[in-house]
């Protein structure tokens, strides 16, 4: 994502900084609630910055897409959500326009990218048709895997994810989870972390990417936490429910007080029930 010679951006502050709630503490399980869908201008490829390891059972929902050069050895490309037994929401910029789905696997129910839970492999890629590289609009896709997900343990179930009705005021604590990078240009944590940032005015985010932000996203950070590379393709958490999908960071890179851009699950109900 290409950087843009801007001075550091001032978050909306309150009292305290956002914190992980209770509910998110590693030792306790995902409780889902919500709406249930069963069923760059910017940088792009995003890690974790000011987070810290998190528990699969705390996130259960949360996937590794994972891609192969030669058929044998597979390294993590993008997080990913669990929407169903056979399908998985991410990032549209996660994959090419008609890439093979035979060079990608999905990993669930493993806090780590290299080891652990399931391996699926991949039966098709569904990338918005409208998405955008330029600016990173509509930045959205669905995966289907070739055997289904055993959903039900602890440790790999379906996500809660946002209805057309969600709104997400400004100011909330959320939560951004992912296996990317806990420092700019560095590698992917091989361990899921998360963070607890804070939801940032749509109106002023857009102003500081210049003019790029659409209604189809939604910008969430707090000074020194953030996405990185590599967390692209996960959820962002608002009370439990997955309200949006980790798409691009700002020009200055991982470290800057600049916010993340997710795309807003909301505005894509009904393309993600008729591709899932």
């Amino acid at each position: 994502m290409p950087r843009g010679p801007y001075p550091c951006l001032a978050l909306p502050v309150k009292p305290r900084s956002p914190a992980l709630p209770p509910q998110w503490h590693e030792s306790q399980s995902f409780q889902p609630t919500g709406i249930k869908l069963c069923p760059s201008l910017p940088r792009q490829h995003e890690r974790i910055i000011g987070g810290s390891v998190a528990s699969i059972n705390s996130y259960p929902f949360a996937a590794s897409l994972q891609i192969t050069t030669n058929g044998v050895h597979f390294r993590h490309q993008c997080g990913s959500t669990i929407i169903n037994n056979r399908a998985i929401l991410s990032a549209a910029h996660c994959w090419p326009v008609n890439a093979a789905a035979n060079r990608y696997r999905v990993r669930v129910g493993s806090p780590n990218i290299s080891s652990g839970g399931r391996q699926h492999n991949v039966a098709q890629l569904f990338r918005h048709s409208q998405y955008n590289p330029r600016n990173h609009d509509n930045d959205i896709g669905v995966i289907r895997v070739s055997t289904a997900f055993p959903l039900g343990s602890a440790t790999i179930r379906a996500a809660s994810l946002a209805g057309t009705n969600t709104n997400v005021p400004d100011n909330s604590d959320v939560i951004a989870i992912g296996w990317g990078a806990t420092v700019h240009n560095g590698q992917p944590s091989e361990q899921l972390r998360h963070v607890a940032i804070r939801m940032v005015n749509q109106v002023r985010c857009n102003t500081d990417f210049r003019g790029t932000i659409t209604a189809n996203m939604m910008c969430a950070g707090w000074p020194g936490r953030g996405i990185c590379f590599g967390d692209s393709g996960t959820g962002l958490v608002f009370n439990n429910v997955v309200v949006g999908v980790s798409s691009h960071i700002h020009w200055d890179g991982c470290n800057s007080n600049w916010p993340g851009v997710f795309t807003r699950i909301s505005r894509y109900t009904a393309w993600i029930r008729n591709h899932s």
